[in-house]
């Protein structure tokens, strides 16, 4: 007899199961699962879907949410990612994943479908290949600032300046709003790691919005995440990247956070300058699969 009972949920209910399973991974280990809770969040604000319907999430006996599978259209291709209390691996590989064959086969096939997963999970990889799918040539390299060092003080070139102004004036559009749509306030506003006061933006000397990031903080576990970061293509190769890193480390560690983590796409040589020189390491890959 099975311990887990599956059941539906749709929009931040989904988000709110994956972030308890992921919290709960990251308290166990720093390096437990691949992803964490604020990367997932962080998908409901990218819009990667507006409201994921009817994904499947099971539960144990005590209503903990134990693995969660999205299935969800990004538009140029169908995704399915799955994540679980790694606590319970055996179990999960036990009952779910028999379940998440059949899901990954009975993917529409009108489009690509990609999945990302942990580049060191020989046993999800196996089972990728045998249903048919591939390793691409993609990935994103996850690193962390060794040892939780302190950095410099940001510096910023003349005439350009950090702003707090967008949680001072409400009329103030989100600096992502062209980017991500006119709802990216609110859905930033749904997510229970979001805070206002950790985010950073920078004006250039004329007002406009040079650049910005966001800085989440998992406060139970004291790791801090960056996501996004972006510097607009008018002002890079000024230094405003690393002011921004440097000024997020800095607020980060003084909201409590020993442990800070950023991405980058693999073979992004400038985001893997920047982050190194900040003091960034890299710890492993995410690795993308396709089906054939």
């Amino acid at each position: 007899m099975n311990s887990l009972v599956a059941r539906r949920l749709r929009g931040i209910e989904v988000i709110g199961a994956a972030t308890e399973i992921l919290t709960r991974n990251r308290s166990v280990g720093r390096d437990v699962g691949f992803l964490d809770a604020a990367e997932v969040q962080w998908w409901w604000v990218d819009g990667g879907f507006d409201d994921p319907a009817n994904q499947l999430v099971w539960f144990n006996q005590d209503d903990r949410p134990i693995a969660v599978f999205f299935q969800y259209d990004s538009g140029p291709a169908w995704e399915a990612d799955i994540f679980w209390d790694a606590q319970l691996e055996q179990t999960v590989r036990r009952e779910v994943w028999p379940v998440y064959e059949e899901l990954l086969t009975a993917l529409p096939n009108d489009k690509p479908a990609k999945i990302m997963i942990d580049g060191r999970d020989v046993a999800t990889a196996t089972t990728l290949n045998e249903l048919g799918w591939h390793k691409s040539e993609e990935s994103l390299v996850q690193t962390v600032l060794a040892n939780n060092k302190a950095v410099l003080a940001a510096t910023l070139p003349h005439g350009f300046q950090f702003t707090d102004e967008l949680r001072r004036d409400s009329s103030r559009v989100h600096p992502m709003t062209t980017r991500k749509g006119e709802r990216v306030d609110e859905l930033l506003k749904e997510c229970s790691l979001y805070r206002p006061d950790l985010d950073l933006h920078i004006l250039a000397p004329d007002g406009t919005m040079a650049g910005y990031c966001l800085c989440w903080l998992d406060e139970k576990n004291s790791v801090g995440i960056f996501e996004p970061v972006r510097v607009e293509q008018e002002f890079q190769r000024r230094g405003l990247g690393t002011a921004l890193m440097h000024e997020g480390v800095r607020k980060l560690q003084r909201a409590g956070a020993n442990c800070i983590k950023v991405c980058y796409r693999f073979g992004n040589s400038a985001a893997e300058a920047l982050y190194r020189k900040v003091g960034f390491e890299p710890v492993f890959e995410k690795q993308l699969y396709l089906r054939n």
